[in-house]
């Protein structure tokens, strides 16, 4: 059995999940917040004691860290304020304090992991070069994709990998032949499991966790735009939503957000709109003649009597990305799945069978054909963990799905720690 020497995490939702899972593991502060020794390091823990840990008692096989992805994330808040700096950002001290912590402790094997950002043509030299800064080590970078390990997930990761020369025992060409020899178990792992992903409804089918409609009770009905006879989607480009502006000045307000939105998104996707609107023409010949216009997801979704998430019908946002979407395609197809969270021009429906990446914002992801979002429990599957397992029982939806977003696909990680561990000296 593995023994955790120590752990580290600042997110209040993991320090309660390590506390569950791991009672006696000690759980260190921010990983910015330690100092170090020639052979020790020290820090405080998550309750203020002081604790040092030495090369020694420590003795490690392997350390793991996930180092902050904020500073070369294109989903990150940085990427969206357009500030995102880089090794220069505040947050990739992270990184840097992990390389000392390997430089102190100097395990046997090394795992760290972030997005493919990281090894772009701006990132990649100060990276390798600070790896190579630790001579005692040999690196390799491996890209890896969730959808590659049986899981329906959009997740595209880098996880670098490293080992300890052998001080008397190996040259480094023999560390680099072991490292080769990871990369070709972990190739060898995932193409073990080269059976066809199945999609994402699938996939939690067979979990036995299927997605449900909202039941009649719960939710609110599905609703055109009253104001147009129920011809248009509720979130339309001639009359008042909810959004401030509109509910203080009604059809005055001409500066409203979403239909200013919907306008330019129109402008910029005409091309498809019309192709859309081609292929509802020759439907309208066959079975709906009384049809004047390309039918919403509103129109489609009151027909069918669904019911959605409060939440849909309330924020001007939301509406109006979906009145964007289903003006060019058909939301209510199997695999439909989209981050509610994200603004019209930040993403766009997933139909492919691959859920997007789960960030912390996972909480939002909305099935259109079932008008309800994915359980933390889904989303924990989806990480290709097994909720049975897990004390999810013990944890709010917020700090679940806070835990997806923060954590790694089992199966690619454990398949890497596999392949590493067999190449550690006996």
């Amino acid at each position: 059995p593995a023994e955790h020497v120590w752990t580290c995490d600042i997110s209040t939702a993991s320090i309660d999940w390590i506390r569950k899972v791991l009672p006696k593991t000690p759980i260190l502060e921010d990983l910015s917040a330690r100092t170090f020794h020639e052979k020790a390091i020290v820090g405080k823990d998550v309750d203020g004691n002081t604790v040092s840990i030495t090369r020694q008692a420590a003795d490690l096989d392997i350390y793991m860290a996930g180092f902050m992805c904020s500073p070369f994330s294109s989903a990150g808040e940085g990427y969206k304020q357009g500030y995102n700096q880089g090794w220069g950002d505040d947050a990739a001290v992270t990184f840097f304090n992990a390389i000392k912590t390997i430089l102190v402790m100097q395990p046997r094997g090394v795992i760290l992991e972030n997005v493919p950002q990281v090894t772009n043509k701006t990132n990649i030299d100060r990276l390798m070069s600070t790896l190579n800064a630790l001579q005692k080590y040999r690196w390799k970078l491996l890209r890896l994709r969730s959808q590659d390990f049986d899981v329906p997930q959009d997740r595209d990761r880098i996880y670098i990998v490293g080992l300890l020369l052998q001080d008397g025992v190996d040259e480094p060409s023999a560390t680099e032949a072991r490292l080769a020899t990871v990369e070709k178990q972990v190739v060898a792992m995932k193409l073990s499991r080269c059976s066809p992903v199945s999609s994402w409804p699938v996939f939690l089918s067979k979990a036995g966790l299927p997605m449900t409609p909202l039941p009649p009770g719960s939710g609110v009905a599905l609703a055109p735009c009253k104001m147009c006879d129920g011809k248009k989607p509720l979130a339309c480009l001639v009359h008042p939503c909810s959004c401030l502006k509109c509910t203080t000045h009604g059809t005055k307000a001409k500066k409203c957000l979403w239909r200013r939105h919907l306008v330019k998104w129109h402008a910029a996707h005409d091309k498809d709109f019309r192709k859309y609107a081609k292929t509802w023409r020759q439907v309208k010949k066959t079975k709906f003649g009384e049809l004047t216009e390309v039918p919403s997801y509103y129109m489609l979704g009151a027909a069918k009597k669904m019911r959605v998430p409060q939440l849909l019908q309330n924020s001007p946002r939301v509406r109006s990305c979906i009145a964007a979407w289903s003006s060019i395609r058909n939301l209510l197809t199997e695999n439909t799945l989209w981050n509610s969270s994200q603004a019209v021009n930040r993403c766009t429906p997933r139909d492919d069978g691959s859920c997007p990446t789960l960030t912390t914002s996972c909480g939002r992801l909305f099935a259109p054909k079932y008008g309800c979002f994915l359980s933390p429990t889904q989303c924990l599957a989806l990480q290709g963990l097994d909720p049975k397992t897990l004390p999810h029982d013990d944890f709010s939806e917020n700090a679940l799905y806070t835990l997806v977003g923060m954590g790694m696909t089992g199966p690619v990680v454990g398949s890497v720690m596999t392949a590493v561990i067999g190449q550690l000296p006996l």
